[in-house]
């Protein structure tokens, strides 16, 4: 009789560990599924990049990795698919839902894009750089600041406001130097120079974004760009060579 409440005992020490047994946390398979969309995308599968940022958002949406998701949804419609309607309600719900997470930043940039890629009528142009210049003001220390600063400069540009686009352009070579979207600053500031007829400051500003740069994609349009400008306004001295 008193081997029976002992053996009760050591049955429950012994399962008791394997119902406490617990798989891994949501945030823990949140993290795991992103990545492995991450993966995909770089493979260039982003069909099953997208079912697994899809997964993250819908099946974990409190999670740390929901907002990151969304926005490589948001950037595949846009950059991939090249369906600016299906990537502003994205990075609108980013907006949101996540307005203080570090993806907030680059999703006021996505805005901004979407907004150039529709037309480059004043309204829209006014609408993109609201956004990119919410980056800085709100987010100062986010990694997404020197590419902000550049769309700036770039919409700045289209709408032929070239020295405020110069001082956008600068502010990201001179804050930023390091950084790769400082190329394209400087490559933006060599054509706004261009426009407003300093040729020759032009071909130092490109040059100095090919120097900075030599293995960047940018690389070589740097170069078409200062050998057209070198052949236009250095070796024709007196005016440009030809039209």
């Amino acid at each position: 009789m008193t081997r029976f409440p002992i053996l009760v005992v050591v049955i429950a020490a012994l399962t008791g560990p394997v119902g406490l047994a617990q798989g891994p946390s949501s945030e823990e398979v949140a993290r795991r599924q992103f990545e492995s969309g991450q993966a995909f995308a770089r493979d260039g599968k982003f069909g099953e990049a997208l079912k697994d940022f899809k997964a993250v958002v819908e099946a974990h949406p409190n999670s740390a990795a929901a907002d990151n998701a969304l926005l490589e949804i948001g950037r595949y419609y846009l950059d991939v698919v090249k369906d600016p309607g299906q990537a502003l309600p994205v990075a609108e719900a980013i907006l949101k839902k996540y307005p203080t997470s570090d993806s907030a930043p680059s999703a006021h940039v996505l805005v901004g894009r979407i907004a150039l890629t529709r037309s480059r009528k004043r309204a829209d142009l006014e609408t993109a750089l609201a956004s990119f210049e919410r980056v800085p003001r709100l987010f100062p220390d986010s990694e997404a600041v020197p590419r902000a600063l550049h769309m700036a400069g770039e919409a700045l540009r289209l709408e032929k406001r070239y020295d405020e686009a110069l001082e956008r352009y600068r502010r990201v070579a001179i804050d930023y130097p390091r950084d790769p979207w400082s190329a394209n600053a400087q490559i933006g500031a060599g054509m706004a120079l261009q426009a407003l007829g300093d040729p020759i400051g032009a071909l130092e500003e490109m040059q100095r974004a090919r120097n900075s740069f030599p293995r960047a994609p940018e690389a070589a349009v740097v170069l078409g760009r200062v050998t057209t400008l070198y052949r236009l306004y250095v070796r024709g001295k007196g005016g440009p060579a030809f039209t």
